[in-house]
């Protein structure tokens, strides 16, 4: 009775099958084991990244087509080999999405006349320019939302898909899903003027980039425009720009040879770097009272520590009117707070700064009002007239490519007082003979007076040049250095492998 009673009761100490595989999922992993399994991950990873890095260098063939990889999700195409008149882009190859192309999948194949693209975001690498005498019409399916760099497809038409969410077209030019947005006027149409609908309320960056026109009708409701917007139009000679529009932002008209005259509205509060630049045939530029910003700097600045102090100057400097060939003045409204115009140079109100000299000012002597302790970056670049120019005892510095390409100067003698000279200041000053160098000058940068040709002489001063590149007078054949015997300058000098000279005979003709 005893041993039934004992048989029938349950064994709870005895483990089953289920209690042992429990056991063996809790069983803690050896530290062995964490470093070997931390080890097939990081060499997996590391080979992956080699292979990425490798794909990343060469192009792969697949069909019609060749491919780049250029990241662990993305890739490109770079050729298309077919004779089709009608493609439509990849959106994919092999496991990776196609984001960017090359523009030569469209600029080499003389039968395309379509491209459809289907990929949700696009990006077409930058060309300048397209051989082809046909070039395609667009379509942009309905599962695009994203295409940048629209100028390197040299289009003569958008087509839409309506059900794409994000863009539409208008008579063949791309605009947002809302048609409140120009996005981009394809470039190979063949008209020579455009009117932007009424009702449009802004134009994308680059969204006439290269375009053939030659004017374009802009409505007041505009009030928004995009960098480079108009920029590269060879045959654009006019241009109103709207009322109500506050910005001219950077490099809206840059490089528009054909551009005579520009109408800048009395709304336009700031105009920002590079906006006319090598605008060719622009004589004369009207800047209202309302004018408070000119812009001739990049945000972007680079730090440059000296033995005295850390400078700060601006990474890329282009003022926005450089280049201007033609220009012959600068004219601002009187009642202007920030600036002033004197004979049709550009200064800030106060005569501190001196902004822009028209390249195209004819007269060959200039001098610069004492007062002004700044010359802007560009501020005579490209002046073909000037021949002499008096430097004021107040000023402190000449900015980077300040007198660059003044074809004509020959000579150049400052005060003391100036500490800085930017790089590439007189770079290129062809009838450049003479330079005198103060001795207050403590920055000298980079190329400042390289490609003179004719460049003589030049007196280095007692004090030596905290900052001062080997390049300086790069590409200066004919120089002689003066200076100080014994001092920094000979030392310079035979650095340079150039002849010294003392500064007793600075007064001794040659």
């Amino acid at each position: 009775m005893n041993q039934e009673t004992h048989d029938t009761e349950p064994l709870h100490n005895t483990p089953d099958a289920s209690d042992n595989n429990s056991s063996e999922i809790r069983k803690p992993v050896s530290r062995r084991t964490k470093v070997l399994r931390f080890l097939i991950c990081y060499f997996s990873l590391s080979l992956l990244a080699l292979l990425v890095d490798y794909l990343s260098t060469v192009t792969i063939p697949y069909g019609d087509y060749r491919f780049q990889i250029i990241g662990i999700t993305e890739a490109k195409v770079t050729e298309y080999r077919g004779e089709a008149t009608e493609i439509v882009l990849p959106t994919h190859f092999l496991f990776w999405e196609v984001t960017q192309m090359n523009r030569s999948v469209i600029g080499d194949n003389e039968n395309l006349q379509s491209i459809e693209i289907r990929n949700r975001k696009l990006s077409v690498e930058y060309s300048r320019g397209n051989s082809r005498d046909v070039t395609p019409v667009v379509y942009i399916s309905a599962s695009v939302n994203e295409i940048n760099s629209l100028v390197s497809l040299w289009a003569t038409n958008y087509v839409v898909s309506e059900a794409n969410a994000y863009y539409s077209d208008i008579d063949g030019v791309l605009y947002d899903k809302d048609r409140t947005t120009l996005i981009h006027y394809p470039p190979r149409r063949l008209d020579n003027r455009y009117t932007i609908p009424c009702g449009i309320l802004s134009i994308a960056d680059n969204a006439f980039a290269a375009s053939n026109l030659v004017s374009i009708d802009i409505p007041d409701t505009v009030a928004a425009i995009g960098r480079y917007a108009f920029s590269s139009c060879s045959q654009l000679k006019e241009v109103k720009l709207p009322e109500g529009l506050s910005i001219i932002p950077s490099g809206i008209f840059y490089a528009c040879p054909a551009l005579t005259s520009v109408y800048i509205p009395e709304s336009v509060t700031m105009i920002d770097y590079s906006a006319f630049a090598a605008c060719f045939s622009l004589k004369s530029i009207d800047i209202s009272k309302n004018v408070t910003l000119i812009e001739f700097y990049s945000e972007e600045r680079w730090r440059y520590r000296t033995s005295e102090m850390m400078m700060e100057l601006p990474l890329f400097t282009r003022s926005p009117f450089t280049a201007n060939h033609a220009l012959e003045s600068i004219n601002v409204d009187p009642e202007n707070p920030e600036y002033t115009s004197v004979d049709g140079v550009l200064f800030t109100k106060k005569l501190t700064d001196l902004l822009q000299y028209p390249a195209s000012k004819p007269e060959s002597f200039f001098e610069i009002p004492e007062g002004v302790r700044y010359i802007t970056a560009d501020a005579f670049e490209f002046n073909k007239y000037l021949e002499h120019v008096t430097f004021p005892s107040s000023l402190l510095e000449i900015f980077p490519q300040g007198f660059a390409k003044c074809e004509s100067l020959k000579e150049a003698t400052f005060n003391d007082g100036l500490w800085l000279i930017g790089y590439m200041a007189f770079t290129k000053c062809n009838e450049l003979r003479e330079v005198k160098l103060p001795e207050t000058l403590r920055y000298l940068g980079a190329a400042a007076f390289s490609y003179c040709p004719n460049l003589e002489r030049v007196r280095l001063p007692e004090k030596e040049i905290q900052t001062l590149s080997d390049h300086v007078f790069f590409a200066s054949p004919k120089l002689t250095y003066y200076g100080v015997p014994g001092s920094w300058a000979e030392l310079f000098a035979s650095k340079m492998e150039m002849p010294f000279k003392s500064l007793d005979e600075w007064d001794i003709p040659d």
